[in-house]
């Protein structure tokens, strides 16, 4: 009796590589998915945040009897008080209303009453200063209670360019929401 090894049968180099690259390919698409995600999920948490926000305003105002106002620019957003001793509008010292800078690629657009506004940042900048005269902000959180009818949009700069806008109607809770693609 004679003994033979039993053949054995291998993948090839050619098979090994296009198996590499196939996995290589789906890793690719799923990373690139992902981060599209993200891209989308970071303004729906900015949307929500700013929206948040307001609402903190909208009480502080109505608490501590001051005037409050949003200045919107493509970048960020801040909170500004009515300093009546002044006769003029100053960034706000509150931690929770402090300025806010939009994550890259974030970019926000504020229209009140459906016109456009030029926000403050871009004619003044923000020097600080407890002596600077400025127009008075776009939207208003009024210590009645009431505020501007105010429209936020927020988008991503994302293949999917993910939008959601937060709306204030003058006088209830200011909310969230995702914008879908035809209501741009």
């Amino acid at each position: 009796m004679q003994f033979r090894p039993a053949a054995v049968r291998g993948f090839t180099l050619i098979e090994l590589l296009v198996v590499m690259v196939i996995i290589s390919l789906v890793i690719s698409v799923a990373v690139l998915s992902v981060g599209d995600r993200r891209g989308g999920q970071e303004v729906a948490a900015e949307a929500q945040r700013l929206a948040a926000v307001i609402e903190v305003a909208r009480e502080r105002a109505e608490i501590d009897a001051i005037e409050y106002g949003l200045d919107v620019h493509p970048d960020g957003y801040r909170f500004l008080q009515y300093d009546e001793a002044q006769g003029s509008w100053q960034p706000s010292q509150r931690g929770a209303l402090r300025k806010r800078e939009m994550p890259v690629g974030v970019r926000l657009d504020v229209k009140v009453d459906a016109q456009a506004l030029p926000s403050l940042g871009d004619n003044k900048p923000d020097t600080g200063q407890s002596g600077d005269k400025s127009a008075p902000p776009g939207v208003l959180l009024l210590s009645s209670g009431e505020t501007s009818n105010f429209r936020v949009e927020l988008t991503a700069g994302t293949k999917d360019g993910a939008a959601w806008v937060v709306i204030g109607d003058g006088v209830a809770a200011a909310h969230a929401s995702k914008i879908a693609g035809e209501n741009r």
